[in-house]
């Protein structure tokens, strides 16, 4: 099983969760995903998104589990112990996921790294907000009735030769220096 706990804003979020489903139903599995209201993204995912049958929402703590990445056999074996506590075969933190990937030097090495553990039926903890996989299906991703109702307001008026622009202004600090509004 994966337990996923994406971070970031909601593209990234929605990035990884779907990512994660991919895989895990590439090989059979399930995915739970821990999606936190917090600073960078206010909303849980029920008020964006409709619930899907292809995930499980879960709202389980896991208290402070320890890097199953990079440690050596003594580190390993205290992080294996104290990760089964929790119900947990191997935990990855989001710097963990980026080193794994950087050392593969693409973003589907930390995928290609799990699958073999997964196929072993173990239980994989990670957070991520990185881009981790080509995606193929974001069809999970059903907006709320509320909020199709405010699509269908806001897009009643568009022709057909429409283009958006997203225009980050909180979060990058060089966009803000170097992509001014005007």
């Amino acid at each position: 099983m994966i337990i996923v706990k994406p971070v970031g804003g909601l593209a990234n979020r929605m990035r990884v969760l779907a990512a994660s489903v991919q895989l895990a139903e590439s090989i059979g599995d399930s995915v739970r995903c821990i999606w936190e209201a917090n600073n960078e993204l206010g909303a849980s995912y029920t008020d964006l998104f409709k619930k899907s049958n292809r995930f499980f929402l879960s709202n389980k703590k896991y208290g402070r589990l320890r890097s199953s990445y990079k440690q050596d056999s003594f580190q390993r074996f205290l992080s294996a112990a104290w990760n089964k506590l929790h119900g947990i075969d191997y935990y990855f933190s989001i710097g963990n996921v980026d080193a794994i990937n950087d050392a593969g030097a693409d973003y589907n090495s930390f995928f290609r790294m799990l699958k073999p553990l997964l196929e072993k039926g173990t239980t994989v903890f990670f957070t991520s907000g990185s881009y981790l996989a080509d995606l193929e299906d974001a069809s999970l991703f059903v907006p709320t009735d509320g909020i199709l109702e405010k699509i269908d307001e806001y897009s009643a008026d568009f022709s057909s030769n429409i283009c958006g622009l997203h225009i980050r202004r909180t979060d990058n600090i060089w966009a803000l220096e170097n992509s001014p509004l005007d």
